[in-house]
């Protein structure tokens, strides 16, 4: 399994020490990261994923999204290891607020306690989450009501 490393002050992020290089797709694809794990799953011609990367004490599905137009680079891990994972292939269940609620709020304590100690800002429109921002980018997580996703974003400056 592959091991994600996070340094918060500088926002580095590394896969088995190969540092994530997604300032845009040319660039991310010419990386040691993408010659060496490829091929991922796509997620259109943009997106890739990753299945079963460990990020401290957790195991995440990641999201691999380079800067393309104006959208800036970022990630989006969603974890395995809470109930909420055991609901996406049963719509019915996956559809329950409360569950999306309850995973927003586990992940919430998670980086609180795992990850930054900054002050953080409550997002008020759907999307809903929580958001810390720093220097080079921030660090969301948020739940979607439409289509019942949950996770967290690294995102970065652009």
């Amino acid at each position: 399994m592959l091991e994600m490393h996070f340094d918060v002050n500088s926002g580095l992020v590394a896969i088995d020490n190969y540092p994530l290089e997604l300032k845009d797709l040319e660039t991310f694809k010419n990386s040691e990261f993408y010659k060496l794990f490829s091929p991922f799953t796509t997620i259109g011609h943009y997106y890739f994923s990753i299945d079963n990367i460990d990020w401290k004490d957790q195991t995440f599905i990641l999201e691999l999204r380079p800067s393309v137009f104006s959208f800036s680079p970022s990630i989006f891990l969603t974890s395995k290891t809470g109930n909420f994972y055991k609901t996406l292939g049963d719509w019915n269940k996956r559809a329950n607020l409360n569950n999306l609620s309850e995973e927003e709020q586990r992940l919430t304590a998670w980086i609180e306690n795992e990850i930054t100690s900054h002050p953080k800002l409550k997002i008020i429109t759907p999307p809903y989450g929580i958001q810390w921002d720093h220097e080079w980018g921030r660090i969301i997580v948020q739940s979607n009501e439409k289509s019942f996703d949950c996770g967290i974003y690294i995102e970065w400056n652009v």
